[in-house]
């Protein structure tokens, strides 16, 4: 019982001794320059994804030559929700989007107007213009390839809920047919 009770007082003691330390300054860090880290980093999380406006997402892909990944989306959709919150925070998609993929939101029942083609289009307009047949339901993932041609853009339509695992395997394997 002895023998604990001195481990126990030494092992105070040096936390003591550490707490003064760090008091007087002996181990002074300076944070002014650790500007880089962020609360992501510290904590281990995936930063959540960028999502671009419309404008700002054709333009960044063209010029990154990367993949445009359009969720559209309505404010009453369960599954749209679900997806955002279980989906598109899962840091394997994360990861995987923000290295290969430029991310844009489209919510087709709000009155903005979009400029696609040199053509303007109500948001609606944009997602039967872009989602063929298959517009009207929700949520509905369109990819775009974009291309410097005025008129031709490849285009693929998943339509309903992916889960991570699910959207992961579809995006690999878009991306691999269009590298």
């Amino acid at each position: 019982m002895a023998v604990f009770s001195q481990a126990l007082i030494f092992k105070r003691g040096r936390v003591w001794l550490f707490q003064c330390a760090l008091w007087l300054g002996i181990f002074a860090v300076n944070f002014s320059q650790a500007t880089h880290f962020s609360r992501f980093a510290c904590q281990n999380i995936t930063p959540p994804l960028q999502w671009y406006s419309w404008q700002d997402a054709y333009s960044t892909a063209l010029a990154q030559k990367k993949i445009i990944l359009l969720h559209v989306y309505t404010d009453w959709c369960f599954w749209c929700k679900k997806m955002e919150k279980e989906t598109f925070e899962s840091p394997i998609i994360t990861t995987f989007l923000d290295s290969f993929f430029v991310t844009t939101k489209l919510n087709p029942e709000v009155a903005n107007k979009y400029v696609y083609k040199n053509k303007e289009y109500t948001a609606r307009e944009l997602f039967f213009k872009l989602a063929d047949d298959q517009a009207g339901t929700y949520p509905t993932l369109i990819i775009i390839i974009p291309s410097e041609n005025a008129y031709f853009d490849k285009v693929y339509t998943l339509v309903g809920y992916f889960s991570a695992k699910e959207l992961l395997a579809l995006l690999k394997d878009i991306k691999k047919r269009n590298p």
